[in-house]
């Protein structure tokens, strides 16, 4: 997550290493190392026997994609919310007010986007390098998040005004 923290930083026009804001890729860094890494891990381990015992493989496949979707992205999607506001306000009314306005955007994004790159990187993608695609798809995903999560964070600092640079990088940013 401090990887896709950076991308997003460097996304939004931070240029050399002295701007970047370090204690928020660290928080970043620090919720994928004790949060999002432990629940994803534990929750492969449970999946895991789960699916060998499946007959169907194509059904199987589907079985874990809708209990991805239904049991593991609403937790772990609260839980970064909860965590990046956590340590950026002062109040639990504003936690809540940030987690009933960031959350649902957050999860209908990521059911747009995560079901299908779990069908794709299942059937399309080779076994041996399923994992590093994933993991390359995430920390794309994670500097996106990190973008939505702080996209009120720069208010009080001055904006960078979209250069003809900046459009052209934003365009091809993903390529």
């Amino acid at each position: 997550m401090g990887v896709g923290d950076l991308l997003a930083q460097h996304y939004s026009g931070v240029k050399d290493l002295n701007s970047v804001n370090w204690v928020r890729t660290a928080k970043y860094a620090s919720i994928g190392l004790c949060f999002m890494g432990p629940a994803l891990t534990y929750w492969s381990n449970i999946m895991h026997p789960w699916m060998c015992v499946q007959r169907n493989r194509t059904t199987a496949v589907f079985k874990q994609i809708i209990s991805d979707q239904i049991y593991l992205a609403p937790t772990l999607n609260l839980g970064l919310v909860s965590l990046s506001d956590l340590s950026d306000t002062n109040s639990y009314e504003e936690i809540e007010q940030r987690i009933c306005e960031k959350y649902i955007l957050v999860i209908k994004r990521h059911y747009a986007f995560w079901p299908a790159v779990q069908l794709f990187c299942t059937f399309v993608i080779q076994p041996n390098l399923q994992l590093f695609f994933a993991n390359a798809i995430a920390i794309g995903w994670f500097g996106y998040m990190s973008t939505v999560l702080n996209n009120g964070e720069n208010d009080a600092q001055k904006q960078i005004e979209p250069t003809s640079e900046n459009k052209q990088r934003r365009r091809y940013f993903f390529l």
